[in-house]
């Protein structure tokens, strides 16, 4: 895990071996998984944050898996950027 896009508290966490897709996960590598989401949970404490999965495909990058913990709840025009940026479909009735 590292942080990513300059914010310190938004962290980006990947497998150690390379996956596409998170189907592609072993039982103990779910396990570790769920111990990392628990860590989030942890890190951020009461604090409002938002998680996703991403599986990158459509030749956007090298295809693997990873997901985002990023602080704060979903608006503002810099976590919109950033996510519209990344290939997420941002929709205003979504906010």
């Amino acid at each position: 895990m590292f942080p990513y896009s300059g914010n310190e508290q938004h962290i980006m966490a990947v497998p150690y071996a390379h996956k596409n897709l998170s189907i592609e996960l072993s039982d103990d590598e779910l396990v570790e998984l769920h111990r990392v989401y628990a860590f989030m949970k942890d890190f951020y404490g009461e604090e409002n944050y938002f998680s996703c999965t991403r599986e990158t495909m459509a030749h956007r990058s090298v295809e693997h898996l990873h997901m985002h913990f990023i602080p704060g709840k979903l608006q503002g025009a810099y976590l919109m950027k950033m996510l519209e940026h990344q290939g997420f479909p941002i929709k205003e009735e979504s906010l």
